[in-house]
């Protein structure tokens, strides 16, 4: 329901727009043009025509990383009424969102022919009452035969509740075919209902209150900033981020320190403050953001909260995989559990929800802010990641926790975690059962010089819940 939503939208709108490109660029959103992203086609035409509002923004004041964000507004608008597709009505909500494309729908997207396997990307969003903000990519590729784009992946990730602090997720892709996209798409939209009512013109297509989309809210507000896709040549590497909190209130000497897994040396930082050593310093209680790119230009993206002094909250995320690969609808979970700090607790989800639990989940990833009640200026930040049918059921926040090195290797791995490790398991790419040891701590050095050549999975029980990882043994 929200792919054609969001399709629908962007098709009225930017096919009468055309501005096409060969490979996604300024997805950090670094470079503008006045107030419109280079690179990108806005809202700000169809907003602003008839001195409506300006919905699509250059954030400086205080970006994810660097020194611009993305921030888009729904506002007025009061010629979206009024808005004519080849000269038939097809009115826009009045407000409408602000939404940007990478490219044009209306001049076949933007040339990409890889298959990411995540994308990562920073966001902060103050939704008003039930509106949502959304993030989309879908790639696709043309047949000629039906002379269409059939899709071939997508991902998609949707916000309903008040996040104030930059916060980091990432997002699998899920792909209905194993063929190679030559096209991708990006949108991103302040209010999931900013699209055209198309019974206007096709009397019996749904409206967009009969899809069950909220009505686009004035004042809804979604910012996005390092938007980085991840390969699937580029899966051995990882990073860690590690630090120390605030020691007394008003102390500012907080650190975090990145610690690059896999991947080829040398590594460059970038951290949301600017920095660009691997340990950054003299930090006040707040989340830090780095993004790790390696010397084949892989990157990665890791966060830390330094807390503030007498804050020791912390919380892990368990759930379960959905029964389905859609990224709509499905049947997975994620329960909050705190393992430190003084209850009660505050939960809010990027869902909107407001409990331990969420359940009915679809494919994708989910955020979680846990604040102590009676302080809420102490809170912490945990993920997980629902995937498909056999897929891994592990959040992010365990994958932080345990490191696997070097990767790829030839006679030893090391496997490093914070909290203790049961067994492991390794399985080669036909899903064999190789090797499997109890392990009852929390490092360990895999010997696998006596394993064939190849891509391995390897499956770690921890008593935090489980984990897997790949690496290739040479």
């Amino acid at each position: 329901m929200k792919r054609f939503s969001l399709f629908m939208a962007f098709l009225a709108f930017f096919a009468m727009a055309s501005h096409a490109q060969n490979d996604p660029t300024n997805l950090n959103f670094e470079n503008w043009n006045g107030i419109e992203p280079v690179g990108w086609t806005s809202s700000n035409d169809l907003s602003m025509d008839g001195g409506g509002a300006q919905t699509v923004f250059k954030e400086t004041a205080s970006p994810g990383e660097g020194s611009a964000s993305l921030k888009l507004v729904t506002g007025s608008c009061p010629e979206c009424e009024n808005f004519r597709l080849l000269f038939l009505p097809l009115p826009f909500p009045n407000p409408v969102g602000g939404f940007i494309q990478l490219g044009s729908v209306g001049d076949g997207g933007v040339a990409y022919n890889k298959r990411p396997v995540s994308v990562d990307f920073l966001y902060k969003a103050r939704p008003m009452g039930d509106d949502a903000c959304c993030f989309q990519v879908e790639l696709t590729k043309y047949n000629a035969a039906t002379d269409e784009d059939e899709l071939v992946g997508e991902c998609y990730f949707e916000v309903n509740s008040t996040v104030e602090e930059w916060t980091h997720v990432n997002i699998p892709f899920v792909y209905s075919t194993t063929q190679q996209p030559d096209k991708m798409s990006i949108f991103i939209c302040s209010s999931v209902g900013s699209i055209p009512d198309y019974s206007a013109i096709a009397p019996g297509m749904p409206t967009p209150s009969q899809l069950g989309l909220p009505a686009p809210l004035a004042g809804s507000e979604f910012y996005i900033d390092g938007i980085v896709f991840n390969m699937p040549s580029c899966e051995g590497f990882n990073v860690t981020v590690s630090g120390t909190h605030e020691t007394s209130v008003g102390a500012m000497d907080g650190t975090a320190t990145a610690t690059p897994n896999g991947g080829t040396a040398p590594y460059q930082y970038l951290w949301s403050n600017l920095e660009t050593t691997q340990t950054i310093t003299g930090l006040i209680p707040t989340s830090y953001y780095v993004t790790v790119t390696d010397a084949n230009a892989c990157q990665k993206v890791g966060n830390f909260t330094v807390n503030p002094a007498g804050c020791n909250i912390a919380v892990t995320v368990t759930g379960t995989n959905s029964d389905s690969y859609s990224i709509y609808s499905g049947t997975g979970s994620a329960t909050a559990t705190v393992t430190s700090g003084n209850p009660p607790y505050l939960y809010t989800w990027n869902t909107g929800a407001e409990t331990a639990t969420i359940s009915n989940l679809p494919i994708g990833t989910y955020s979680v802010m846990v604040q102590e009640a009676n302080d809420p200026g102490c809170f912490t930040w945990g993920y997980y990641t629902v995937f498909g049918p056999n897929g891994s059921g592990v959040g992010t926040e365990l994958i932080a926790t345990v490191r696997m090195y070097p990767n790829p290797a030839s006679d030893q791995i090391r496997i490093e975690g914070d909290t203790r490790i049961n067994t492991l398991s390794v399985y080669n790419a036909n899903g064999q059962l190789v090797h499997k040891k109890r392990v009852n701590g929390s490092d360990f050095t895999l010997d696998i010089s006596h394993f064939a050549a190849g891509l391995y999975l390897l499956k770690i029980d921890s008593e935090n819940g489980t984990m897997e990882a790949k690496f290739v043994k040479e």
